[in-house]
């Protein structure tokens, strides 16, 4: 990694104190990892980026690591805010008030120690060289093309603070000089420049000339939810258990024994639903009333607005409904009472217990397990299929949607299509181009 990317204005011998002028590039780094990480997401809703002492040490250099970092906060070019719990919290940062609203640029670094620890650890932002799929996405992210200039020019009319442009336009600037990055959270979700970018910019871009457009799975958490539960109830059905109803909703009892069966006794990836006897479509008749609902509404895509109408909550937007709704039951640490659950609760008793029991163990396993057979079912399973056998077919991914060009819309939607149809759903997949218009599947898009 021999670049870095820093306030066009910003020059280290000026605001560096004589003694760390020879870390000039070290300062360079430390100004850019702050910036990346806010422009890659890691950081708090406020804007503030946590980085631990031990890791900036290990990029920026042990011997003036924190010299560096006070010099630089004293001089206004980042903002430090030290507080921090052994173990827990770390000090906090971002970009300070004299170059806030100063545009990015690409710098090159030449202090060779910097840049071997620069790519120890900040170069792991690549896929993974043995992981076919990962390679064939990031080779179709590296073709991805952006107009630069539209989308500059499209930003001005938003108003927004000088912050909020400066890392638009540092985002514009990177995909436009082909300077992409490519990670995987714990879940095996990819994160990318792409994944990252503000969804008004994506109708700037472009494979090979070509708009970009995405089939998106309608209700997608709700429904590897759903899937998740069909696994756990077809589970315990071939373990002779049948299902009892507690004041917590629908759990399970061993039938020979009586004892209480968790539904998180047994792991769920992706290839246990396959495996589970769902290669054939599952016959919902013999599923609790409830969970055959559940699994048809989020089939539909008629999730939310269901919930909105019993909760008598049609006034509220669709999207404010939604983030309430995952805050409140799907992502939060652990079960407790709040609206949002007891309506969940008294419509789909089954998969509330479901969901309270994966709770019980790890209050996080819930969200991670959809986000991670999400994952699974997305890119190991789509993409890896799409990519062998059509190696010539533009891909990327934002989570649960597929972008592609749109000659190619079709191809993907029958792939998605069929690999559902071994789970034993059938979900509503939606075209829509770059800036948010529904398409027909294989429909012209005008640029």
């Amino acid at each position: 990694m021999r670049y870095v990317w820093n306030p066009e204005d910003f020059n280290p011998l000026d605001l560096l104190p004589a003694r760390l002028h020879r870390q000039a590039d070290a300062a360079r780094a430390l100004v850019h990892l702050i910036e990346y990480r806010r422009l890659d997401k890691r950081c708090g809703a406020d804007g503030w980026v946590t980085l631990q002492a031990k890791y900036l040490r290990n990029v920026v250099g042990v011997e003036h690591c924190e010299a560096l970092r006070d010099a630089l906060a004293e001089r206004g070019v980042i903002s430090v805010v030290r507080s921090y719990t052994v173990g827990r919290k770390s000090f906090e940062y971002r970009i300070g008030p004299r170059f806030e609203r100063s545009p990015f640029r690409r710098f090159l670094v030449t202090d060779k120690f910097l840049v071997r620890r620069m790519s120890r650890h900040l170069g792991r932002t690549l896929p993974d060289p043995h992981d076919p799929t990962e390679v064939g996405l990031f080779g179709w992210l590296k073709r991805l093309g952006i107009d630069a200039r539209a989308a500059r020019d499209f930003l001005p009319g938003f108003g927004a603070g000088a912050e909020w442009l400066r890392q638009k336009l540092l985002a514009i600037d990177m995909l436009a000089q082909g300077d992409v990055w490519f990670t995987r959270d714990r879940y095996r979700r990819v994160h990318t420049n792409f994944t990252n970018l503000w969804s008004e910019l994506r109708r700037f871009l472009s494979v090979g000339g070509e708009p970009i457009v995405e089939l998106d799975i309608a209700n997608s958490q709700p429904l590897f939810f759903g899937l998740l539960a069909m696994a756990k109830w077809h589970t315990s059905q071939l373990n002779g258990r049948v299902q009892v109803t507690s004041k917590f909703g629908s759990a399970y009892t061993d039938s020979v024994n009586n004892q209480y069966f968790s539904v998180t006794s047994s792991p769920s990836p992706l290839t246990s639903l396959y495996d589970a006897g769902m290669h054939r479509r599952t016959d919902r008749a013999d599923f609790p009333t409830d969970l055959a609902k559940y699994l048809t509404l989020v089939e539909r895509g008629d999730f939310y607005e269901h919930l909105m109408e019993k909760s008598r909550r049609t006034r509220q937007t669709r999207d404010g409904f939604k983030e309430s709704f995952f805050k409140h039951v799907f992502y939060a640490n652990r079960s407790y009472p709040n609206a949002y659950a007891a309506v969940f609760r008294e419509e789909f008793p089954t998969a509330y217990a479901i969901l309270t029991d994966l709770k019980a163990v790890e209050p996080r396993d819930a969200p991670r397990k959809m986000q991670q057979l999400e994952a699974d079912f997305v890119i190991g399973t789509c993409c890896r299929k799409l990519l062998a056998a059509h190696p010539g077919v533009p891909l990327l991914t934002l989570h649960d949607g597929l972008w592609t060009t749109p000659d190619h819309i079709g191809l993907v939607r029958n792939t998605v299509e069929a690999e559902f149809d071994k789970l034993g759903v059938r979900p509503l997949l939606r075209c829509r181009s770059a800036d948010g218009r529904s398409l027909p599947p294989g429909a012209s898009v005008q640029t």
